[in-house]
This record gives structure tokens, sequence and C-alpha cells, in this order.
């Protein structure tokens, strides 16, 4: 939920809260099959090709809040650390609930990896020149990226519980059918 900033956190212009779990909504699988189907019907808007989004500034200098040189190594470095974490932080959650999860707790493992990794490349920044403003905005990110983390966990765990039990049989190994044909074949004939 998005809200004017209050309180100790009126310096930013908005405030991103998460609900409490009691106030979430319950998951209906009806519902997210509906969503998927219409969007099938729509169709992808972002496919190879499309030039709408040629004009952005790369999604690190979004969440960091500062201009960035695309060629600087160290955003480099940052970027590949976000790309390496999303990608461990998602197959770890996937093994941890069942094996699927969401595009939205994807989405909210990719802004917590991009959090990070901004975080970590303004304390590079902020040890190079000394700037205490640049290390508490670094503070802020990983602050952040924890957040997103745990909600992201939250909501996996939430869609595990919800998602309906495979059938388990333990004695399948035991009922496959058994091939007693396994005698070498005779050579003699």
């Amino acid at each position: 939920m998005i809200r004017r900033a209050h309180g100790a956190g009126a310096p930013a212009l908005v405030r991103i809260e998460t609900r409490p779990l009691d106030e979430l909504p319950a998951l209906n699988a009806a519902d997210t099959a509906q969503g998927l189907a219409s969007a099938a019907r729509r169709g992808r808007p972002f496919e190879r090709g499309n030039r709408a989004a040629s004009g952005r500034k790369p999604a690190l200098a979004t969440s960091a809040g500062m201009p960035l040189d695309a060629g600087d190594p160290d955003y480099a470095r940052a970027l590949a650390y976000a790309r390496r974490y999303r990608a461990r932080r998602i197959r770890e959650i996937a093994v941890q609930h069942g094996g699927d999860i969401s595009a939205g707790v994807c989405g909210m493992l990719t802004s917590a990896a991009l959090a990070l990794a901004a975080s970590r490349y303004l304390a590079v920044k902020a040890a190079r020149s000394g700037d205490p403003d640049l290390m508490a905005r670094s503070t802020r990110l990983s602050l952040d990226a924890r957040q997103l983390e745990l909600t992201a966990l939250d909501v996996a765990d939430r869609e595990a519980k919800a998602r309906p039990a495979a059938p388990f049989d333990p004695l399948a190994a035991w009922r496959k059918p058994v091939d007693n044909d396994t005698d070498p074949p005779d050579e003699a004939a």
C-alpha cells in the first residue's frame, strides 16, 4: 500500500507499507486462473522489438535515487550481484515452498536484489567520498531489501499453504510393474 510520507519518514516522498498478514485478502486460485487466461488473450505488450521503454534509466538508478554512469565498473558489479542474488534466492525459496513460486514473489525478490545491490553500490561510493548521506541512503536501502524479502517469504508461505496438496502414495515404488525378463539373450542360437 502506498501512502504519503509521514512521521519519522516525512523526508521521503511516499511510503510503501505492507499490510499485516491477518489483513491480507485470502488467496483465490480461481481469480489467478482467470487473470492468467485474460493475460494470455491480450498477448504480451513488451515483445522483442517493442521500443516502448527505450528511453528509461537503468532500474538501479531509480532505486538508488542518484544519477549513475552506466559504464561505471562498480555499477556493473552491483547489477551482476543483483542478478546472481535474485536467481539464488528464487531457487532457495522455490525449494523451501514446494517448487513453485508466483510472479509476485519473484517480483518482490527482484526488487529486494536491486535494492541490496544499490545499497552496496552506494556504500562503495560513500566509502570513497566520505559522504555520510550516501551511507545513510545505503543503510535505508538495505533495510528496504530486508523488508521486501520478508514480505516475499510470507507471501510464498501463504501461497504454498493455499496450494492443493498432491496425492501421495507411499507404496507407489512397490507397485511398479516388474520386468521379469532379465535373463541375458541366448547367444547359442
